[in-house]
């Protein structure tokens, strides 16, 4: 009889354990899980605030300037959303930065952001009123007087 009390009371520690340890994983696996998802919102967060807060470099990779010779259209590399690097040929593949610059006034007129490839968007069109980027469906934009 007292022997079976004994079993009964191990059996009993050994569940109480084996509970214990299962809720510790648990909530530990959770706890993980959570701060992940936590760490990739932040990350995203942070990626969208860098991409639209961009400065462009100093030197644009591509110029255009208007016959007149009083605009001027840069395409800027944009650094990528999660990774600073790109393999052999895969340069103009990332997504740029478009500014249209008055020349008289040095005053940015407009700027976009396109994702990759940039070079597609380097074809420039220049016309009295306006400007056309990339034939087709590319971008228009208007010219001040």
């Amino acid at each position: 009889m007292a022997n079976n009390r004994q079993e009964v009371g191990i059996m009993a520690r050994v569940k109480k354990v084996l509970y214990s340890l299962i809720k510790t994983i648990f909530f530990s696996l959770l706890g993980m899980g959570i701060t992940l998802v936590l760490m990739l919102i932040v990350l995203g967060l942070w990626n969208m605030w860098k991409i639209h807060s961009y400065v462009p470099y100093e030197t644009p990779m591509f110029t255009s300037t208007s016959p007149c010779q009083r605009f001027t259209v840069s395409f800027y590399p944009s650094p990528t959303i999660y990774f600073h690097f790109a393999m052999p040929g895969q340069g103009g593949d990332g997504p740029a930065l478009i500014i249209l610059r008055d020349n008289r006034t040095g005053k940015e007129l407009q700027r976009q952001h396109v994702d990759g490839p940039w070079f597609t968007y380097n074809t420039v069109d220049w016309y009295e009123d306006h400007v056309q980027l990339a034939r087709g469906d590319g971008i228009v934009w208007r010219l001040p007087p």
